[in-house]
């Protein structure tokens, strides 16, 4: 399965947003292994989050339907899906009730990611 340019952005975006700049990707590090580690990570974080209560309309877009993964997000939603993504991350990164899924699925699959990023 190949990548598109759009879809590695998206993912390199992705774990910017999820490490803070801590964990290091450029668009040329996604490989298809490291979409689908970020696509256990983003599945994580959903279904941590979803349990709680959510107010912004924003979530619905998401939770409408099962989250497959991003590249499911970037096909449904296509020009919007980075940009949508991104809140998404803010918004949980920023709530101090949905920090825990975040952190908790970072801190999961960190080593995971970075081996990956390495070639490991």
């Amino acid at each position: 399965m190949s990548l598109s340019t759009e879809e590695k952005q998206l993912y390199a975006g992705f774990i910017h947003n999820v490490y803070n700049g801590a964990v290091h990707a450029d668009a040329d590090d996604i490989t298809p292994e490291v979409a689908d580690i970020c696509d256990k990570l983003a599945t994580a974080i959903a279904q941590c989050s979803q349990k709680m209560v959510w107010p912004e309309a924003m979530f619905r877009e998401f939770y409408g339907r099962p989250f497959l993964s991003l590249r499911a997000v970037l096909k449904a939603l296509k020009k919007l899906a980075q940009s949508s993504v991104k809140k998404w991350i803010e918004t949980v990164a920023t709530d101090r009730r949905y920090r825990i899924c975040m952190a908790t699925a970072a801190l999961n699959w960190r080593s995971a990611l970075e081996m990956e990023l390495m070639g490991i």
